[in-house]
């Protein structure tokens, strides 16, 4: 399976290559389209987009806590009364 995974992705960048921007791979057969509009093999653009801005959205949220994590703990270590 993953040799022929592999296999097709060289055919498809080879394609790429030689300036076949709409060539495509049939998830169905597992074969080079040469036109993927005319086979009407279409991914929605705004899927991926989607997926994108929410894989962001989710980044940034993370980034957003760690950093309320990080400031809450620094906050903790000035407000402790210094021992004597």
């Amino acid at each position: 399976m993953l040799n022929s995974t592999l296999s097709v992705i060289a055919k498809l960048r080879s394609e790429h290559r030689k300036g076949n921007r709409l060539a495509g791979v049939n998830g169905v057969t597992g074969e080079i389209v040469q036109d993927v509009l005319a086979a009407e093999i279409i991914e929605p653009f705004m899927v991926k987009h989607n997926v994108l801005q929410l894989a962001t959205e989710v980044a940034c949220s993370i980034l957003s806590i760690d950093q309320l994590i990080i400031e809450r703990s620094i906050i903790d270590k000035m407000l402790r009364p210094v021992a004597q």
